[in-house]
């Protein structure tokens, strides 16, 4: 029974990976912004964070470093697509909201505002990354009850307001 549910929640991950696989800007910005969330919890002050959940937070924030190289490449293809067509796209296929049928001038550069916080947003979750497994090595060689997650909190913080603003240029509201 036991190994039952394992099995089962292994094909739902599996199911889960593969679905994000074929989703749309929108969509993977959205898991981007619910992980890093996550993550953020996972490292509150005063849950004194385990080298588990350091690990788990660790694993959440690589799986976003692929995540935002994909938006990377919905965003350029969408901006090669525009100079090419004259007419940009919306990226990921979605043409349901470009910001309420912006000219091809405002739509390009609304891509290389979008390409620039893609950018930053992946520099600063590897940052962030490096920041866990130097907390994570320093937890487990040096005093247990100290806390260097400081810095990783920060970049964290940073992180969800370039997402937030990222998110704002392809969602209407």
């Amino acid at each position: 029974r036991v190994q039952a549910r394992h099995h089962q929640e292994q094909a739902l991950a599996g199911l889960a990976r593969a679905r994000e696989l074929f989703l749309a800007l929108k969509g993977l910005l959205d898991l981007a912004w619910q992980d890093e969330q996550q993550i953020k919890e996972r490292l509150q002050p005063d849950l004194l964070p385990t080298d588990e959940g350091i690990a788990a937070a660790g694993a959440l924030q690589e799986a976003n470093l692929a995540r935002m190289r994909r938006v990377g490449d919905q965003i350029a293809a969408a901006k090669n697509s525009a100079r090419q067509a004259g007419q940009p796209q919306q990226p990921g296929g979605d043409q349901t909201t470009a910001k309420e049928n912006p000219t091809g001038e405002e739509e390009l550069q609304r891509l290389e505002r979008a390409s620039e916080l893609q950018a930053l947003t992946v520099e600063k979750m590897d940052l962030a990354r490096q920041d866990l497994l130097a907390a994570k090595g320093e937890k487990t060689s040096a005093d247990p009850g100290r806390d260097d997650l400081g810095p990783a909190r920060v970049r964290i913080d940073t992180v969800l307001g370039i997402l937030e603003e990222l998110r704002q240029l392809f969602f209407s509201v």
